[in-house]
């Protein structure tokens, strides 16, 4: 039988030390301190860029590194179960993700529950797939990304676009979505 890796086991033994039901007693605004602070202690690759962008009054960062393709963008949305994650919080996977694709990546800050309660969330996620065909995009030229509670958001944008017939995204990339809120 095969052992657990060195890595592997470090993470069980972090998990174990930051049961959730620790995490969740906290206020939800001392678990985003807390993760937003982590994050900026971590390192990018030096040919990481990102800028600040304001769309439709939502938060928005752009995070490019090196030579693009600018003709195509991924428009990705952050998990944290509905009440984490911002920008600041999936940069590293947004860098990640555009040196991987080529591709400029469009990190949306939208709005979090409790204080906002859905569907504001995925109204702002709407707002900046319209302004972006508005503005500079073809709808096949943007791609959806989301990890977890992002994931969620992915498929529940897609569903309202395609009701309102609004044009259609180049397609959706879910990363361990969390697609059963029963």
């Amino acid at each position: 039988p095969r052992m657990p890796s060195p890595e592997s086991l470090k993470i069980y033994e972090i998990l174990l030390e930051h049961k959730p039901t620790k995490l969740d007693k906290r206020p939800f605004p001392i678990q985003r301190e807390e993760w937003e602070k982590w994050e900026t202690s971590q390192l990018f690759p030096g040919n990481i860029v990102i800028t600040p962008k304001l769309i439709n009054g939502i938060q928005c960062e752009l995070v490019t590194s090196g030579e693009m393709d600018e003709d195509n963008l991924m428009m990705m949305l952050h998990g944290g179960g509905f009440v984490l994650g911002a920008c600041l919080t999936h940069r590293g996977l947004a860098s990640k993700l555009s040196q991987a694709c080529g591709i400029p990546v469009l990190l949306v800050n939208y709005r979090l529950a409790p204080e906002y309660p859905f569907p504001l969330g995925l109204n702002d996620v709407v707002m900046v797939y319209e302004h972006l065909i508005l503005s500079n995009y073809q709808p096949g030229q943007v791609i959806f990304c989301g990890d977890s509670a992002g994931g969620a958001l992915v498929i529940s944008a897609m569903l309202q676009l395609r009701d309102s017939r609004v044009p259609q995204r180049k397609g959706g990339i879910l990363l361990s979505p969390w697609l059963d809120l029963a």
